[in-house]
């Protein structure tokens, strides 16, 4: 659940059950922009990927059916496509074997200021917002309210089919129920009076865009320790090395024979270099430098300059705080995203960013840190 609240972004809208909707203005395409390319949020590694194949005459095109998180994205990126081009304001997701559907009818595209992203250039990013009833059905409880919705529809030639597979119309059905209980009584009061004939059992509730998960939250959901013998849940550090957990002694003295190698090379392989604080260009002038990874949004860069600023301006004022006393502790070395030349500085930094540091490639141990 927290992955997809930080990938839609829902903590910028409040607490549960606060968000309203009712007045907001509406999205034009005129105005605003296609709603095709405003869904279409790719990351750092993404954009990169297109780049490249589009250089070398390669077909772009998202492969679906790998990761249903990414496959999400190209549904909602699909409906864009569909009320950019045409009135048709209702849409069907169905697997191929028709063991599920999804009925969507959208009441109104919205709009509204993000509260959390932020271009390069610090303006603040509108999104759209699509407000909509949903309902979902399986072969097996079809009944004839949902059939007769489907003929109306057709009928009125206001209706798109998205093939959709099981296991991503689920998580579909997860984040359509988590956006609902966003919205305010007014909000679902507000939707609920456009409910048409045979949308008894419809819910009201909203898709905005889908952000790729960052490095940090895909960290933060994954950081609960695991046994590196059992992979149970555990809790206690291996004591030499610090790297690797364990539930408990026997698992540790189980897979001592596999992680001894690791354990002596951390424990007292030293390796001696020069860090710098601050990068400086070729003519000795200081250089602003902000961490970017490949699973940033590019839409979200700016943020990420931000947080380098002001990072940046506590250290000039308070200098680099220890907070880790004489303990041992765990650092993170980053190569660039883009390698090459002065570019190729490795970026040290522990868990909290309380370090953030270069190495150079001019330091003579470079190498055996890159090793």
């Amino acid at each position: 659940m927290s992955s997809l609240t930080k990938s839609q972004g829902l903590d910028s809208f409040g607490a549960k059950g606060t968000l309203n909707v009712v007045d907001l203005p509406s999205w034009s395409t005129i105005v605003d922009g296609s709603l095709e390319k405003k869904l279409n949020i790719i990351s750092l590694q993404e954009a990169t990927e297109i780049h490249f194949k589009q250089m070398m005459g390669r077909d772009t095109t998202v492969q679906t059916g790998e990761n249903i998180f990414v496959d999400a994205r190209e549904t909602l990126i699909h409906f864009g496509r569909i009320l950019d081009g045409t009135e048709v304001k209702s849409v069907v997701l169905q697997d191929e074997g028709q063991e599920s559907a999804i009925s969507v009818r959208i009441i109104k595209v919205a709009k509204f200021e993000s509260q959390t992203e932020k271009t390069l250039d610090r303006t603040p990013v509108t999104n759209p917002i699509i407000l909509l009833l949903y309902s979902h059905t399986t072969k097996r409880s079809l009944s004839h309210e949902c059939v007769s919705w489907v003929q109306q529809q057709m009928k009125s030639k206001s209706l798109a089919q998205i093939k959709s597979s099981l296991q991503e119309q689920s998580l579909i059905l997860t984040i359509l129920a988590l956006n609902s209980k966003r919205l305010s009584p007014e909000s679902i009061q507000y939707l609920s009076k456009h409910k048409q004939k045979n949308e008894s059992s419809f819910q009201a509730s909203f898709f905005v865009p889908i952000h790729p998960l960052d490095a940090a939250t895909i960290s933060k959901n994954s950081r609960d320790p695991v046994c590196a013998s059992c992979f149970k849940t555990a809790t206690n550090k291996c004591a030499g090395c610090s790297a690797v957990y364990y539930c408990n002694r026997e698992c540790q003295v189980s897979d001592w024979k596999t992680h001894k190698n690791l354990c002596k090379k951390v424990t007292t392989e030293t390796i001696k270099v020069s860090f710098v604080s601050q990068m400086r260009d070729a003519d000795g002038r200081g250089m602003f430098m902000a961490p970017i990874n490949r699973f940033d949004s590019v839409g979200k860069l700016g943020n990420n300059f931000d947080k380098a600023l002001a990072r940046q301006a506590s250290v000039a004022s308070q200098g680099v705080k220890n907070i880790h006393g004489k303990e041992k502790f765990v650092v993170k070395i980053q190569a660039p995203l883009f390698g090459g030349g002065a570019e190729a500085a490795l970026l040290v930094y522990d868990e909290k960013r309380s370090i953030m540091v270069n190495i150079l490639t001019s330091e003579k141990n470079y190498e055996k840190v890159v090793e």
